[in-house]
């Protein structure tokens, strides 16, 4: 998982789809990715009441008059024409609803653009801009199928919850007691993750 969302954060040729349950580091995975190469992120989590302007943006009136307060997807765009490389990160693109859906089309086909505004905004020349967006599994609360044109705009990956043999490779167990703490915490998580299977929980370890 860390060797392929880093080639596609360094390509940023193809938006990237992880599809996998809360609490296996899908955020964390992409924070730390762009922290250790120097990568400028542009993160956003939706919700159910994300909207057409929290992407694109909307007209602000205040006592100087009227102006326009880019979304997420312009201010990715002037984000990774500044820098040079940046990273989109939408998280639980699925909480969108089908009409908003639609919006993240064009910049993420072969157009690579987005219009706000009255004005478009592209890439610049040698500037690279990969988006990442992860989603729920459709049984979570508030999640919804993504749209057949938005989905196949993505690659991507499901990430399954470590087996028991991986968990115990995530920690550098040296000099922690295994009958008081290693044995007992790796169980705890196993039967998190259970529970969660059931439904009886909203979020794994």
């Amino acid at each position: 998982e860390v060797a392929r969302l880093t080639d596609v954060i360094m390509k940023a040729d193809k938006p990237f789809l992880i599809y996998g349950a809360k609490g296996i580091g899908k955020t964390s995975l992409v924070h730390h990715i762009c922290k250790t190469n120097g990568i400028s992120l542009v993160a956003f989590s939706c919700g159910i009441g994300t909207n057409k302007a929290d992407l694109k943006g909307r007209l602000q009136v205040d006592k100087d008059g009227s102006y326009f307060e880019r979304g997420i997807l312009p201010t990715a765009f002037l984000v990774a024409n500044e820098s040079k490389h940046a990273v989109l990160y939408i998280d639980e693109i699925g909480a969108l609803d089908h009409d908003v859906q639609k919006w993240l089309n064009r910049p993420l086909d072969d157009r690579h653009s987005c219009e706000a505004g009255g004005r478009k905004y592209t890439l610049n020349e040698g500037c690279k801009l990969a988006i990442i967006a992860t989603t729920n599994p459709i049984e979570y609360a508030g999640v919804n199928n993504l749209t057949e044109d938005l989905r196949s705009r993505f690659i991507g990956q499901r990430w399954k919850n470590p087996t028991s043999t991986q968990l115990e490779e995530i920690v550098d167990w040296s000099d922690i007691p295994s009958a008081s703490v290693k044995s007992p915490l790796l169980t705890l998580v196993e039967d998190i993750y259970a529970l969660r299977q059931k439904s009886d929980v909203e979020y794994i370890l």
